[in-house]
């Protein structure tokens, strides 16, 4: 144990360890700001924060959250074309959009008064991306929502694929208990409470591809950290005159390179789950991973 201390105090004690958890933090930061934000044709990042904080008062309510994802989804499709309708219109009437207003007269009749006068409520700056807002939501909900036909799909396979006499006939049986162990596992699952909020900002955060580039050039800075002391001064020689050969020595510089690296890893992730809870929102971090359509 005091040798895995004084390893640590290699890398922890170094002075430049502090000055290499401020550039790393700061270079991560940066990229994931420069990365992760909306272009201009995108949804802003307050549009997610203000679509997850009306999902988030809905509760558990998987229906509820539904039916608001769709209602705003059809209603944005709607003044979207209305808009597309009237800015044709200013070029002049003609047949063609005579005869679209009198296909679309239920659309008309329900959605233009609202649109003429702008009493819809937009979580974006136009149509246009509120329409890919909530058309992006809306998928996920359907994703997640999907959950219990796809734990039935799975099921049905099972079921299918055991009646095929290729799995049958095996003689090790080792196909048909493996499609019988998976449909097993699988019918556990039946009861997973699924919770949507859009996963914008918790998925951005664990999968934003720098951090992992980031976290590599770490590893080889604390190796070198790890050695160069013994190096310079010369006693990299003498570790195999240690009681415990170089055997223990090796698992103590492991363990503190561990035990390092998890310190970085923690800031780095750290760093992307704030900035993204602050910019995206996080949503409930209870939730199950099958709340979360990319993890699914």
């Amino acid at each position: 144990m005091s040798l895995l201390a004084a390893e640590l105090r290699k890398v922890w004690g170094n002075r430049v360890f502090p000055l290499l958890l401020a550039v790393l933090a700061a270079a991560n930061l940066l990229l994931l700001w420069m990365g992760a934000r909306p272009t201009a044709n995108q949804p802003p990042a307050a549009a997610y924060r203000a679509a997850g904080a009306d999902l988030a008062a809905l509760g558990p309510d998987m229906a509820a959250k539904g039916e608001f994802l769709h209602g705003k989804l059809e209603e944005t499709e709607a003044l979207l074309r209305l808009d597309n309708y009237y800015r044709d219109l200013a070029y002049g009437n003609s047949v063609y959009l005579q005869h679209y207003r009198d296909e679309n007269a239920a659309l008309f009749d329900t959605y233009e008064q609202a649109y003429l006068d702008e009493s819809y409520t937009l979580y974006t700056g136009s149509l246009a991306q509120e329409y890919l807002l909530f058309s992006q939501l809306a998928t996920e909900y359907d994703t997640v929502a999907g959950y219990t036909d796809f734990l039935e799909g799975v099921q049905a396979k099972a079921t299918q694929l055991a009646g095929i006499s290729i799995f049958q006939n095996d003689e090790t049986g080792y196909d048909l208990k493996n499609i019988e162990v998976t449909a097993e596992v699988y019918a556990g699952l039946g009861a997973t409470p699924i919770d949507y909020y859009p996963q914008k900002g918790l998925y951005t955060a664990i999968s934003y591809a720098f951090t992992d580039l980031i976290l590599l050039a770490s590893m080889l800075v604390l190796a070198l950290l790890l050695v160069r002391q013994e190096r310079d001064s010369g006693l990299l020689s003498l570790v195999r005159s240690l009681p415990g050969g170089r055997l223990q020595t090796a698992f103590a510089k492991l363990g503190a390179f561990a035990l390092s690296l998890l310190a970085v890893l923690a800031l780095l992730y750290g760093v992307n789950l704030a900035y993204c809870g602050a910019t995206f929102g996080l949503g409930p971090l209870t939730r199950t991973i099958q709340s979360v359509p990319a993890l699914m």
